[in-house]
């Protein structure tokens, strides 16, 4: 198979089954004068979650990432698999696929353009307005992935 039939397919799978999100953790870190420094930490996210484990391993083939297993479930839902890729592989990924995705279009160039903001080169404290912003992608894509 080419590799724009696997993009296609994948993009298929992932505008079918798969997720766009931006996540948001607030972390702790020690600093050298013994005193605690918090920092939030915005991430962008692409995943699927899925009963079958052969579309889930095909993606990790095609794009890397990691697969978890979770066989706690409650009800009568299966267990699952998830392939997941987060931060800059994520957007890599989601390049690759703008061509080729229908439902999932402005969630994936949202968050290309989330990720093009972080600069980890940059260790200085981000400022209010900054993390408003990213506040403000992690909202809309809530936002749009709650229309799909």
């Amino acid at each position: 198979m080419s590799r724009s039939h696997e993009l296609a397919w994948a993009a298929g799978f992932i505008d079918g089954e798969g997720f766009v999100t931006i996540g948001k953790r607030n972390m702790k870190r020690e600093l050298q004068t013994g005193e605690n420094a918090a920092y939030v930490g915005h991430y962008l996210r692409v995943g699927v979650n899925h009963v079958d484990p052969k579309p889930i391993d095909e993606l990790y083939r095609i794009f890397g990432g990691s697969v978890q297993y979770d066989p706690n479930v409650k009800g009568n839902r299966k267990p699952r698999y998830r392939w997941v890729v987060s931060t800059k592989k994520a957007q890599d990924v989601l390049i690759q696929l703008l061509p080729y995705l229908k439902n999932k279009t402005d969630v994936a160039a949202l968050g290309i353009e989330f990720q093009n903001r972080l600069n980890p080169k940059n260790s200085q404290k981000i400022s209010q307005e900054e993390l408003d912003k990213r506040d403000w992608y992690q909202s809309e894509i809530r936002r749009i992935n709650s229309e799909d």
